[in-house]
Order: structure tokens, then sequence, then C-alpha cells
């Protein structure tokens, strides 16, 4: 896998902590976590991508790139990879500051700890 990509899934997913770790006290913090969710995932995905193409696997979007990587073994089996790809597919149409704020939540208890997972196996893979 291109160390570039790792390296932009890494950054992103760092600064998405960053901005998790200090309180959402507006409508501007709040937007800035659900965009940094969408690039942290972004570049998750597209790392796995290069990964999964570089073994010959054909991946032509994140939901099959994860859910090839779970028949793999290269991550755990869970429900939540699924809805993590749903909750960014709906994240660009979230109008109502109550479903970023359930989004924002949704990042910070079960999607960043999915994210953290994935660049652990990616870097474990790329050494």
């Amino acid at each position: 896998m291109p160390a570039r990509s790792l390296e932009n899934f890494r950054r992103c997913l760092a600064n998405l902590r960053t901005a998790l770790e200090t309180p959402i006290v507006d409508d501007r913090d709040l937007a800035g976590v659900v965009k940094l969710f969408e690039l942290a995932y972004e570049t998750g995905w597209k790392a796995l991508g290069s990964a999964l193409r570089l073994e010959g696997h054909a991946v032509p979007g994140s939901k099959s790139a994860f859910r090839k990587a779970v028949q793999l073994g290269w991550l755990e089996d869970s429900a939540d990879w699924g809805e993590m790809v749903q909750a960014r597919n709906e994240s660009v149409h979230i109008y109502q500051p109550e479903a970023a704020r359930s989004l924002a939540e949704d990042v910070r208890t079960r999607y960043v700890p999915l994210l953290e997972s994935l660049l652990a196996r990616l870097a474990e893979g790329d050494q």
C-alpha cells in the first residue's frame, strides 16, 4: 500500500481524535467533528482498498472493502462496520443539530475505535 495513503489516514484520524477531546460548544464545533469523521472514513477505506488491491482483490467501494477485510480476517466481524458505512453515507444529509450530535456521539464511542483498529491492521501489514 502506498505509504502516503496510510499517512493521510493516520493524520485524519488524529485530527478527529483531537476534535473529540474538546467539548462541542456550538454548531461549528459539531460540523467540524462530522467533517473530520468523513475525512477519516474516506482516507481509511481508501487505504484499505489499496491494501486489498495489492493482494489482488477488487473493491469498488467502501462497503465491499470492509466486507472483504472481514472475510479475510483482517478486521473483526461486527455489524458496526456496516452501520459506520451507513452513517458516513447519511452524514452529508444531516440538517438538524440533534442528528449531528447523535452522529458525533456514535463517532466518539463506536466509529473511532473501529477506525483505530483499521489503522492498526493497516500499519501492521505495511511493515
